[in-house]
């Protein structure tokens, strides 16, 4: 993942490798070169990520983004969708989406992973420290996994089985037992379906948001092909209330390959950001994009109604 000044950032199957300024890691070590034309060049790809700007000093209670899928996708796909996929919380790093294809520990004990088809995941990382599954819980179902091979993270996930629709990603804070956690939930539009990924603990009580927030499409795994699906993301809701925004920044990331084609096209759809994602390559050399908002459709948005977060 590339952030607004270029560097590159890299996702892994299932857990973000990342400081938004400081770590930064060369994927051209670790890329496999995909022999079918629908694939992408190496593994992981990012097919593009989206920079929203979130008012500053803002302290965080709830955070969402509304996002919706055109299509089925694959349960052999493998494709991550990372509404919130990269958010600055009191100086440490989380992300979160849906999966077609995710796997966890069944408990600290049991630290085996465990397939669970479609799901949600939720992760955050550290500097200095390792931190392990005493930062993360949830409720039965949940799953976890911890490690330092890609930076110190902690993550929680569960099955979720999304498709074709709506849905509301979203993470609100709560404190439990003196200490304050965030908790991250994914839900349909009509909030009659709620998947949780669990809560992942903060290091304090300094819950300020930093005001670059990501989102983003990603192909994982090692072999998977890139899908047809085309996913649009409604502007982030920061503690209720939908922000206002004038433009985003699209960065379509090389993935450690030089000149590489992209498999995604990024538009303004009134106040919404479109991703169109197929296995057609596009060499046309774009590699950022500023896309402005029609601020009478961005205002609409303040009228839509959406589920609470939970």
């Amino acid at each position: 993942m590339k952030n607004k000044r270029g560097l590159t950032m890299r996702v892994s199957r299932q857990r973000y490798s990342t400081t938004l300024r400081a770590l930064i890691l060369a994927t051209s070590s670790l890329s496999l070169r995909a022999s079918a034309a629908d694939a992408p060049p190496a593994y992981p790809w990012h097919l593009a990520d989206i920079w929203w700007t979130l008012p500053s000093h803002q302290r965080l209670d709830t955070l969402s983004i509304a996002f919706d899928i055109s299509n089925d996708v694959p349960d052999d796909v493998d494709l991550y969708i990372a509404p919130l996929g990269l958010m600055t919380v009191g100086g440490a790093n989380f992300y979160g989406g849906v999966q077609t294809r995710v796997a966890g520990w069944p408990s600290a004990a049991e630290r085996t992973l465990v397939p669970l088809g479609r799901g949600t995941l939720f992760s955050r990382w550290a500097t200095g420290k390792v931190i392990d599954l005493d930062y993360a819980k949830g409720p039965p179902g949940t799953h976890f996994e911890a490690g330092s091979y890609e930076g110190n993270f902690v993550s929680v996930r569960s099955a979720c089985r999304w498709h074709a629709g709506r849905y509301v990603y979203a993470v609100k804070r709560e404190v439990k037992g003196g200490q304050s956690w965030l908790a991250a939930t994914v839900q349909d539009a009509r909030g009659k379906s709620v998947c949780t990924a669990g809560l992942l603990r903060m290091d304090g009580d300094d819950a300020m948001l930093a005001p670059q927030l990501g989102s983003f499409v990603e192909v994982y795994g090692s072999d998977s092909v890139i899908p047809t699906v085309t996913i649009t993301f409604d502007p982030p809701s920061l503690n209720g209330h939908v922000v206002e925004l004038s433009s985003v920044l699209v960065n379509y990331p090389e993935n450690g390959v030089p000149q590489a084609p992209r498999f995604a096209s990024v538009v303004a759809a009134g106040g919404r950001i479109q991703m169109a994602v197929a296995p057609r390559p596009l060499s046309d050399g774009i590699r950022q994009q500023t896309l402005t908002f029609n601020p009478v459709r961005q205002a609409a948005l303040q009228e839509s109604i959406l589920p609470p977060v939970p």
